[in-house]
């Protein structure tokens, strides 16, 4: 959701086909840095907490950006990092 979301709000902030196609990179540049470090610390800690926690988290992300597009304060790059930052969580 949050990548159609995401690629539909760039098309209106910049047209440029490049930018469109950074919101996917920034989706999934964290899998290929963090996949290994969150697979051990998964196995270090409680996985429910974990779990909680990052939920939370994703939670608290999504409404600060809610807000931010709400009061028509979004750039792309803010976009760029909210798909970096939510993808990571």
């Amino acid at each position: 959701m949050y990548n159609a979301a995401a690629g539909w709000l760039m098309t209106s902030l910049d047209s440029d086909p490049l930018m469109v196609a950074l919101v996917q990179a920034a989706a999934s540049l964290p899998m290929f840095l963090f996949a290994l470090p969150a697979g051990a610390l998964a196995d270090i800690i409680d996985k429910r907490r974990f779990i909680l926690t990052l939920e939370a988290l994703v939670t608290l992300v999504s409404v600060v950006f809610a807000g931010l597009v709400s009061a028509d304060l979004v750039t792309a790059r803010t976009l760029l990092l909210f798909m970096f930052v939510s993808s990571t969580l």
